[in-house]
């Protein structure tokens, strides 16, 4: 595969099909960029007419094409993209870009054109990408592929390569990278992705040596788990900006890639499992991708510096937002940096004003001894500049490489991050951040969202080498076969039942049909009981009346099984009579298979508000408990589970082992789609399974 894959990206010669000498012709500007980005590779123009592109004549028979040509671009109709694709077989060409539109993100089915080019694709074994796409730019070879005319001077070459399902996004992310002076090896625009997609490209660049970082540009995950397992395989950092998230947005990516949207909960638990850093704008995916070129952050216990009382605030304020501490520095390093201040008026803590000292080496002594202390884990620095505030400071301090290599230096020897920013005239700035051997963020809120970025990654490759996860069997659902054949849902005395047999802790509960059987149950089950309507056919109680709580006595039990089968409406069904669990933590745990992403574990705050608050988290299946417990502490109301108002703290041992089973469910039964425990109430300090619905997969699912 990644012999194939290079020829992509070093092609010895490419043909470029659709070139014409007229002004508007996109394709001739292939040709245009190749040639400004220094493509020293053979280029042959194809077209219907006659003429002359940048010295090249067009061949307009393609039957004339030579040998050896490793890549096709392709931008005509798609009606003809068949009958090109064709030429390219029997010339031996098995690579190619198809810039073409007007496929499954113009006529979403019965596309014939797209029929036609799988075919024709398969039939001589020609990979491709695209179609609707404008394909790569590799800063290594000097390939240009879009269609659009690009100043490629500005482009930086660096280590972060990026694929995007978008041409557009990816030429701004290219700008974006080299505007920033971080620069990029490769692009590549996939748009369609109907051949070659995502996961094939992050496979060639983890072996890549000009690739550090992978960064991707997704308006669809359509094989999620192949993702996460290419991700989780990864020794580089991989960073997404996944969009298509609303409503609003999936009708717009339909038109633009074919992108189906994916749910986001699903897609965000997903992303963290595997290690991978999301981010939500170009702008955060390029603090990201400078953020990765500091030292691992191995804590969230920060030392915050500025040479304003102000930004020292301002750090503090980020910080906390971030969910970073700034822990109390010791005294006797506090009176040390204390001895160089200059007027004595500033007391110094942890966020820093260091506004009362101006000499580098007092500077160079705090940063040193701050990030070698134990409990500190990296810096924010913020510092003024200015060429006369620097002559105050030392010579050190006007030569800005000099004064970069400072830091580098300090970040290197401790091994610890350093967020660094400067207040200053944005020339002074943008002089610092083209010097390019040390990150230098824009300003100080972006140097501590940078090393928040850095945290996340580090963590979760962290919690992904610790985690071992055993390949667990798929095992058909075999309990009640005939009932499965015959129903789209288990009832909840079934779903229950089902449940305890993984030693999911549920409710003591009797099914009856009759009253004599009722008063016989409610005796073994013990005042208070609840009484529930009970049918595979029913699936949500609560809105049709059929639940009766906190029934005392004979005389009430009666009185509600009346008013319950009254109101059953002749479905096949029974009554539950279910013990009355009482506690004020009211949970929700449930399975979702998704079509991406295959069975979904779902924790959060549960009860008849559930769909209303959605506090929610989610995480692929099969979990560990490292995610099992991830998922816990990821909602809002979290807190609720601990030891609060003279309710006691929750067995997370139990929870945790719930979440864990549930997954295993998932793997192991296949044709369940759905399971919905909802409440989950915590009763003393234990979990308990109060009410379940397992909805299974028609058959032709």
């Amino acid at each position: 595969m990644r012999g194939m894959m290079k020829h992509f990206f070093y092609p010895s010669a490419i043909a470029v099909f659709g070139v014409g000498s007229g002004s508007s012709n996109l394709a001739k500007n292939i040709i245009h960029n190749c040639l400004e980005m220094g493509y020293t590779g053979n280029i042959l123009p194809v077209g219907k007419n006659p003429g002359v592109v940048f010295d090249k004549k067009i061949i307009t028979n393609p039957e004339d094409l030579p040998a050896n040509i490793d890549l096709a671009v392709i931008l005509v109709p798609s009606h003809l993209v068949g009958k090109y694709l064709d030429v390219c077989g029997s010339k031996g060409i098995r690579h190619a870009v198809i810039s073409t539109g007007g496929y499954r993100e113009f006529i979403e089915i019965n596309n014939s054109a797209e029929v036609t080019l799988l075919e024709t694709a398969k039939r001589h074994g020609i990979r491709f990408i695209g179609p609707n796409c404008i394909g790569i730019i590799n800063t290594g070879s000097g390939l240009c592929t879009p269609f659009n005319p690009i100043n490629t001077k500005n482009f930086k070459k660096g280590t972060a390569s990026i694929i995007a399902q978008s041409g557009g996004v990816a030429n701004q992310v290219a700008h974006s990278f080299s505007d920033e002076h971080i620069g990029f090896s490769k692009i590549m625009s996939i748009g369609n992705k109907l051949d070659l997609d995502e996961i094939d490209f992050i496979e060639y660049l983890m072996d890549d040596e000009d690739t550090k970082q992978i960064h991707l540009y997704l308006e669809s995950i359509d094989n999620g788990r192949k993702l996460m397992e290419a991700a989780k395989k990864s020794t580089k950092p991989i960073v997404i900006l996944k969009s298509n998230v609303s409503r609003t947005a999936s009708e717009v990516a339909k038109s633009h890639t074919a992108a189906l949207s994916n749910n986001d909960r699903i897609v965000e638990g997903a992303l963290k499992q595997a290690g991978i850093i999301r981010v939500n704008t170009i702008h955060e995916m390029t603090v990201c991708a400078k953020a990765l070129r500091l030292p691992e952050l191995r804590g969230n216990r920060l030392v915050a510096i500025s040479l304003s009382g102000g930004f020292s605030v301002m750090l503090g304020d980020a910080c906390e937002k971030h969910g970073f501490t700034c822990p109390a520095l010791p005294e006797s390093l506090i009176h040390k940096i204390e001895s160089f201040r200059r007027g004595g008026v500033i007391r110094m803590t942890n966020p820093m004003d260091f506004g009362d000292i101006h000499s580098i080496e007092a500077l160079i002594f705090a940063l040193k001894e701050c990030l070698a202390l134990d409990n500190i884990d990296g810096m924010v620095l913020s510092i003024m500049y200015g060429p006369e505030i620097a002559k105050m400071f030392g010579k050190e301090m006007t030569k800005l490489d000099k004064l970069l290599d400072i830091f580098t230096q300090i970040s290197k020897e401790a091994n610890k991050p350093i967020g660094l920013s400067f207040f200053a005239e944005r020339r002074y700035i943008e002089q610092l951040k083209a010097v390019n051997t040390f990150p230098v963020f824009n300003d100080p809120e972006e140097s501590v969202l940078a090393i928040k970025m850095l945290w996340d990654y580090s963590r979760r490759k962290l919690i992904k080498q610790k985690s071992g996860k055993d390949e667990q069997s798929r095992i058909q659902f075999k309990e009640n076969r005939s009932i499965i054949n015959e129903r789209s849902a288990l009832s909840e005395y079934e779903s229950k039942q089902f449940l305890s047999s993984y030693k999911i802790p549920v409710t003591r509960e009797i099914q009856v049909t009759n009253k004599v059987s009722l008063i016989e149950a409610a005796k073994i089950i013990g005042y208070p009981i609840v009484l529930k309507g009970c049918s595979p056919d029913i699936l949500h109680k609560t809105e049709k009346n059929l639940i009766s709580v906190n029934i005392r006595n004979e005389d009430e039990a009666l009185i509600a099984f009346r008013k319950i089968s009254s109101r059953m409406n002749g479905t096949e069904s029974s009554i539950l009579v279910q013990e009355m669990v009482k506690g004020k933590q009211e949970l929700v745990v449930g399975l979702i298979n998704d079509p991406h992403f295959g069975p979904c574990v779902m924790f959060g705050l549960g009860g008849i508000f559930a769909e209303i608050l959605k506090d929610v988290s989610f995480r692929v299946a099969p979990l560990d408990p490292c995610d099992a417990l991830e998922m816990i502490n990821e909602i809002k109301g979290v807190k609720i589970l601990g030891a609060v108002r003279g309710m006691e703290a929750v067995d997370m041992n139990i929870l945790t082992d719930i979440l864990i089973t549930i997954g295993k469910i998932g793997m192991e039964n296949e044709n369940i789609k759905e399971i919905d425990i909802n409440p989950l109430i915590i009763s003393g300090n234990k979990p308990v399974a109060v009410d379940a619905l397992i909805v299974l997969k028609e058959p032709q699912e």
